[in-house]
């Protein structure tokens, strides 16, 4: 019997109908929505913000801040991998981070029309309020207590941090 005409067969050596390449800004728009709508997907938000943060930190080659932020919110990964799901909070939730959130895929191209803007960081706070952090260091076991306002992002934290713990 032969095949309906609106079948395609692939045969070997033809040529596949291919997706269009993926752009960084698309790349970026893809982790901004994953990281947004993670939390209905279970578990803490504040897990996944930390998440959201240390992969940031992550692509940029900073293992050991990504490792730092994720110490202070009791995130723990048992077999050393933070894609797929290699990641439990102190609560026994886990959460599955695709690779592609972690590195770039092959394939990514340049944007045609990327035009660069300086952001100029918001300054947030008026620094009156300070907040005492305990973050115990996972490399020397000790607990530090780090001062900082309470507007600070994690990436400061996480500086105050190192530089109070001696760790690099």
């Amino acid at each position: 019997m032969p095949r309906p005409p609106t079948t395609t067969h692939y045969t070997p050596g033809s040529r596949r109908p291919s997706l269009p390449p993926l752009t960084r800004a698309a790349l970026a728009a893809a982790r901004a929505a994953y990281f947004e709508t993670a939390a209905y997907l279970g578990g803490r938000p504040e897990v996944w913000a930390a998440l959201a943060a240390a992969c940031d930190v992550f692509r940029e080659g900073d293992v050991a801040g990504a490792a730092a932020m994720l110490d202070a919110v009791g995130v723990v990964v048992p077999n050393g991998r933070l894609w797929g799901r290699g990641v439990w909070d102190a609560w026994g939730n886990g959460y599955e981070v695709p690779v592609w959130c972690l590195g770039e895929p092959e394939g990514v191209v340049e944007d045609e029309e990327e035009e660069v803007e300086e952001e100029e960081e918001e300054v947030l706070g008026d620094g009156d309020k300070k907040v005492a952090v305990r973050v115990r260091v996972s490399a020397t076991g000790r607990d530090v207590i780090v001062r900082l306002d309470e507007m600070e992002h994690v990436a400061a934290l996480v500086a105050k941090v190192r530089d109070a713990a001696k760790v690099s």
